[in-house]
């Protein structure tokens, strides 16, 4: 069994206010709906990167499948590409835990 934990964007903006605060002794605030607001352009991104897959093929040009029927990803060829969000008021940030202690 695991237990499902979903942080809403509000509050991870608060812990990275009190972050800033502690690490770097700067009191931001990161609201962006506030007057007062020290982010620039009130965006908050989320830079990320992500597999852009390049798959194996035969030399008549066909996909090579694996065994369940699924391309096969040749890695050597695909690249990391970067990729972005913006993190905003519509945004949580899910986990699970999986449940060893019997909580």
């Amino acid at each position: 069994m695991s237990i499902e934990i979903k942080i809403h964007s509000s509050i991870v903006m608060h812990a990275i206010e009190q972050y800033v605060k502690e690490q770097y002794g700067l009191d931001a605030d990161l609201d962006i709906h506030s007057e007062n607001c020290a982010v620039s352009e009130r965006v908050v991104i989320i830079d990320y990167k992500k597999l852009d897959p390049v798959y194996k093929k035969y030399k008549n040009g066909r996909i090579i499948k694996g065994e369940y029927g699924h391309p096969v990803i040749d890695h050597k060829k695909s690249k990391l590409v970067d990729k972005w969000l913006e993190f905003d008021d519509s945004c949580e940030i899910t986990f699970h835990l999986n449940n060893k202690e019997g909580w």
